[in-house]
């Protein structure tokens, strides 16, 4: 893509952007402030209070919509006067703070290397759901699995601003990135990568490049403009605001991606040209473009990440099941639902039934909100992630009307994130043969532009009722969504239908836990629609899912599975059921701890490792600097009891003569 191409996409991306999830179901990309002049009149009603209440010092936080979701600035102690700074100057102060991390980044001492030598360094996602980052090292060749943003509580959003690692330069010595999807948690730290040194190659497929553009390009957009109002703001005079990268430092990483087609076998080398591993995608069916990467070593050895894995409960155009792995030596997956299912075994419906979710969960929650709405003559407004989740419940409702199973209403996709990945959304099903579906999505009605959007809030003012509104952000943390339920709220005749998770701290899970004084844009308003959720849409596999998925991957048996992207609970409950129903080691790796795969040709080098073994239990990785610990599968151990028997016998024997 040229660089004319890629200015040009900037001019059409109007839209704010924010994922803010810590305890997800879902980590998807939220569309949060719509476009300069929406933020404008947000800002300006905001101030307004802020002016009339006069605090005297607040807490130096980004300009979030709803308490500090979100991804936020950092603050930088300067003594300047921050009001009178405009965004070039932000600009230019933000180059000076990466020249700074360079420095830093610099001083940390190179690693020795070893002829292949394999192992797996975890940087991010250990622990909690955000944050991907897995690092693979053969000999000289180092690639970054994944390069995403943590997100989420401060303590976490934080960690963007840190190195990768404060014993190795991850940004300057790895060769390649790969990329398993689009998502801010598995792509939002590329150009912060990008601007700290790294230059090599960054691989993902055509339907990943194509959503990582918008939601990059609107990630960096929304921390420019959170920065600057986050500098005229009263706060104390000795703290900068800064985005943690510019649309600058987007472009040039967009000029390292490498496009790679499923199936299609990849080539990396080290920049020597020392070592090489290739690597092949597979569908991982969460997300358009989604896939998991299976590595294959010189050695022969495979090691499999998953990235984010869809479900084999339910299949459409819209979401395909995952493809199957053929067999790995090691696998890293997700545990975004470890201990969960989306089946309700009450009613007797097996697994495999791929409608099974739609019918019993999606479907009825679509009908009772529209039978409400054209019995009372209301509206529902629908909260949804703009990238994956709003296509995919417009399609669900147009096709419902098709088929006469609800009653024919206007739909509205009102964010402009939306109605652009709507765009790939409707090429992809075009390619896969999918007309049907395009045909059923190309009666969306969209608003991209501002005055698009104003003219669609005029009318419900003016009484407009009988539709249905798709608008983000997903938790209602932000964007255009907020301006139309302002209008809404008050009046039982409407529906707030919310269509997935809901995190601590948001709107949403305020309202669906009762809460019916909400405070939105200033003030607080009375809330009297209803207010509904749909589930079953999850893009993300449960419990029963990874493990059939990971099952296919046991010609051969798997020496070791890694459980990452989860919330702790979920983490251990994920391995526990790995150990149990696979019989295969599985654990838990902390932050920053690395792991030495054992090839013949490297097994002599002695190394240091940071990993504990599990035989059908699980332990976490306690520290980054343990001695070696050999995995013992249950032979090694009943080796290890007999000797110790026999030890004991020899003890007690010698002790006789004493």
């Amino acid at each position: 893509m040229s660089k004319q191409e890629l200015q040009e996409t900037i001019e059409k991306s109007t839209s704010k952007t924010a994922a803010d999830e810590s305890s997800f179901e879902e980590e998807e990309h939220e569309d949060i402030t719509a476009d300069e002049q929406v933020l404008q009149d947000f800002y300006k009603k905001e101030a307004q209070i802020k002016q009339a209440t006069k605090p005297k010092e607040e807490k130096p936080v980004a300009a979030s919509t709803y308490e500090d979701q979100g991804e936020g600035a950092h603050m930088i102690e300067m003594p300047l006067d921050k009001t009178k700074l405009s965004k070039t100057d932000i600009r230019s102060l933000h180059k000076d703070e990466v020249k700074q991390a360079r420095k830093e980044l610099d001083k940390l001492p190179k690693p020795q290397t070893f002829p292949n030598h394999a192992e797996i360094s975890f940087f991010g996602a250990s622990g909690t759901v955000t944050g991907s980052k897995h690092m693979i090292t053969y000999g000289s060749l180092n690639a970054l699995i994944d390069c995403g943003m943590y997100q989420g509580l401060k303590e976490l959003r934080e960690r963007n601003w840190k190195l990768i690692s404060s014993s190795k330069p991850v940004e300057t010595m790895c060769d390649a990135i790969i990329i398993t999807h689009s998502h801010l948690d598995h792509t939002g730290y590329l150009p912060r990568m990008v601007a700290l040194g790294f230059t090599g190659p960054i691989y993902m497929t055509e339907q990943t490049f194509n959503l990582t553009k918008l939601i990059l390009l609107d990630s960096a957009r929304l921390q420019e403009e959170d920065a600057h109002y986050a500098n005229h703001k009263e706060t104390t005079k000795h703290e900068v605001a800064l985005p943690l990268y510019s649309e600058e430092d987007v472009l040039n990483c967009f000029k390292l991606v490498r496009t790679v087609k499923y199936g299609e076998k990849i080539v990396v080398k080290s920049r020597l040209d020392e070592d090489k591993f290739s690597f092949k995608y597979f569908n991982a069916g969460h997300l358009l473009g989604s896939s998991f990467v299976e590595i294959t070593l010189d050695t022969k050895e495979k090691i499999i990440f998953s990235g984010d894995l869809g479900t084999f409960h339910t299949s459409t155009p819209m979401q395909q099941q995952p493809q199957l792995p053929m067999g790995a030596d090691y696998v890293i997956c997700e545990a975004t639902y470890g201990g969960k299912s989306h089946i309700d075994f009450a009613t007797g419906r097996a697994a495999e039934d791929q409608d099974y979710i739609i019918e019993t969960k999606v479907k009825p929650a679509l009908k009772q909100a529209v039978e409400h709405i054209v019995e009372n003559d209301g509206v529902i407004l629908i909260p949804a992630f703009a990238i994956g989740r709003s296509q995919t419940i417009a399609y669900h409702l147009l096709k419902m009307m098709r088929e006469k199973e609800i009653p024919t209403l206007p739909v509205h996709m009102n964010s402009p994130m939306s109605v652009e990945a709507l765009d790939f959304y409707q090429q992809y099903l075009l390619d896969e043969h999918q007309k049907d579906a395009h045909e059923i999505l190309r009666d969306v009605i969209c608003h991209n532009s501002a005055k698009e959007s104003k003219e669609l809030h005029k009318k419900l003012k003016d009484g407009y009722s009988k539709c249905v509104i798709i608008s983000s952000s997903g938790m209602m943390t932000g964007g255009r969504c907020l301006f139309h339920f302002e209008e809404l709220a008050p009046h039982e005749k409407n529906v707030l239908l919310l269509s997935g998770f809901q995190a601590e701290g948001t709107r949403g899970r305020d309202l669906l836990n009762g809460v019916r004084d909400i405070k939105l844009l200033g003030k607080t308003v009375n809330v009297k629609c209803q207010v509904m959720q749909v589930q079953g849409l999850s893009a993300h596999g449960d419990t029963d899912d990874v493990i059939k998925w990971i099952e296919a991957a046991k010609n051969p048996k798997p020496k070791m599975v890694f459980v990452v992207h989860g919330e702790p609970t979920s983490l251990r409950s994920m391995a526990r059921e790995i150990c149990v129903e696979l019989d295969v080691n599985a654990l838990v790796p902390k932050r920053g701890t690395t792991f030495h795969m054992r090839t013949e040709l490297s097994f002599s080098h002695s190394r240091r490792a940071s990993v504990v073994s599990t035989n059908n239990s699980l332990q976490d990785v306690i520290s980054s600097n343990m001695p070696d610990i050999p995995k013992l599968g249950k032979t090694n151990m009943v080796h290890v009891m007999y000797a110790g028997i026999i030890l004991i016998a020899f003890i007690a024997f010698l002790l006789r003569f004493f």
